[in-house]
Formats: structure tokens, C-alpha cells, sequence
């Protein structure tokens, strides 16, 4: 009995010593994995997300010009005869000023019952309206576009949109990007002054599409010599959202 309890005794002791050993060995592991945890931390540098806003101001190189011609009559197969034709003048008359078909397009195009007033009402006719929108290049001749396609026909004017072309919009882009990034610059370098940081990089770079609203003139078509429509310039903006490293 006395062998076996001393036996126990030892037993007992070689467990306690392999626990505090292991115990020591997972709190030194934890705290060694604190220490590079905080490590990581402290290297690690902040960031500076800002928005720059460049703005430019040119002149239009196209004008879109929406005009239609309405016409009504006791049928709508009648209306819609009438109206054909005057927008086959109306074409034709366009493309003598030299605009080809490829830069008009339908706008919308509607056929509706007319109604008497009386009660209750009844069809007495139908309204054909035919709009198209038509591109002009040559800035010089919008007069004559309004004058010619009113003479051949078309008793709807709606107005002239002053915009950029496909080409003149790449070249606008370019340099509102470039104002909207010195934008982002200033603000970054005044805020990171305000805030006692140092700007050590770039992180990311971000940027929005061109934005512009065209110069619109609405047209209330009185027949002088030559309508005179005078472009404005177009105003157009390009975003930039930067993220600047920091420490």
C-alpha cells in the first residue's frame, strides 16, 4: 500500500509541472502574439479620402434642333397622309441645306382621336404630330435650319440645345480631369495641414464621367429675314475621388 500511494504521489507532482509548463508557454505565446499584433497596428498608415471638382467653359461645336410638323384631318389615314408629306419637304429641304438623314432622328412621333365638345363627346377627327431632332455641325446655319424646315412645312418648333460633339467632349474630359485632380490636391495638402498629418502617397484613384448641361435657346418662331440664334457657352464639370496615405 505504501508503494502505491508513493507511486500516486509522484504521478501527481509530474502532472502538476507538465500544466504550469504548458500554462507559461500559452501565456508567453499569447503575449508575443499581442505584442505583433500591436506592431502591425502602429506601422499601418492611415488614409485621406478626398473629392476634387474640375470645371470648364467651352464653346459648343453642335446644335440639336427639335422641330416637327402637326397636321389633323376627318381620318386618321388622312392626317397621317398629310403629314408624310410635309415631313417629306421638311427633309428634303435639310439635306439641301447640306445635313444628311443620318443626322435626324425621330423624337416622338403620335396619332390621336380629335373630340367635339359635346355631350357626350364624339370622334370628329384625328391629330397627327411628328417631331424629329436634327443634329447640326455647322453652327452658322441654325437660321436657315428653323427657317427652311418652316417654310417646307413644319409648324412645330420646340427649340435649340447648344452641345459637344463626341470628339469635343474627350478633349473637354481631359481637362476638367486634370483641374479636378490639382482640386483634390489643394484639399488634401490644406486639410492634412489643418490636421498635422504628412501626405506620404497615393492609395486609390476614382473618377466620375463628364457632366454638362447644354445651352438651350427656345424658339418662338416669328418669320424675319433669318432667325438669329446666338450659342452660348457650355458649362461642363469632371469628379475625382482620391485616397492620399497618410502618417
Amino acid at each position: 500500500m505504501r508503494l502505491k500511494e508513493t507511486l500516486l504521489y509522484i504521478a501527481i507532482i509530474v502532472l502538476v509541472v507538465a500544466l504550469s509548463s504548458m500554462s507559461g508557454y500559452l501565456v508567453a505565446a499569447a503575449q508575443q502574439r499581442n505584442i505583433s499584433l500591436e506592431g502591425t497596428e502602429t506601422n499601418q498608415l492611415k488614409t485621406l479620402v478626398v473629392t476634387g471638382i474640375g470645371w470648364v467653359s467651352a464653346k459648343p461645336d453642335m446644335a440639336r434642333v427639335s422641330l416637327g410638323v402637326y397636321t389633323q384631318a376627318a381620318t386618321a389615314t388622312e392626317a397621317i397622309q398629310k403629314n408624310a408629306e410635309k415631313m417629306d419637304r421638311v427633309i428634303a429641304a435639310l439635306k439641301e441645306l447640306g445635313i444628311p438623314e443620318k443626322d435626324m432622328e425621330t423624337q416622338y412621333f403620335s396619332l390621336y382621336p380629335i373630340y367635339s365638345k359635346s355631350d357626350p363627346p364624339e370622334v370628329v377627327g384625328y391629330g397627327v404630330n411628328n417631331n424629329i431632332i436634327v443634329n447640326v455641325h455647322n453652327l452658322s446655319v441654325i437660321g436657315q435650319v428653323i427657317d427652311k424646315s418652316v417654310e417646307a412645312g413644319a409648324n412645330q418648333v420646340q427649340g435649340v440645345s447648344f452641345t459637344l460633339s463626341e470628339e469635343k467632349s474627350r478633349e473637354i474630359r481631359l481637362v476638367a480631369l486634370q483641374k479636378a485632380a490639382e482640386d483634390a490636391k489643394k484639399k488634401a495638402e490644406t486639410m492634412a495641414s489643418s490636421l498635422g498629418v504628412e501626405i506620404v502617397g497615393v492609395q486609390y484613384v476614382s473618377e466620375g464621367g463628364l457632366l454638362y448641361e447644354p445651352y438651350r435657346v427656345d424658339v418662338g418662331y416669328v418669320k424675319v429675314p433669318e432667325t438669329p440664334i446666338l450659342p452660348g457657352d457650355v458649362q461642363a464639370s469632371a469628379t475625382i475621388q482620391v485616397t492620399y496615405l497618410i502618417k
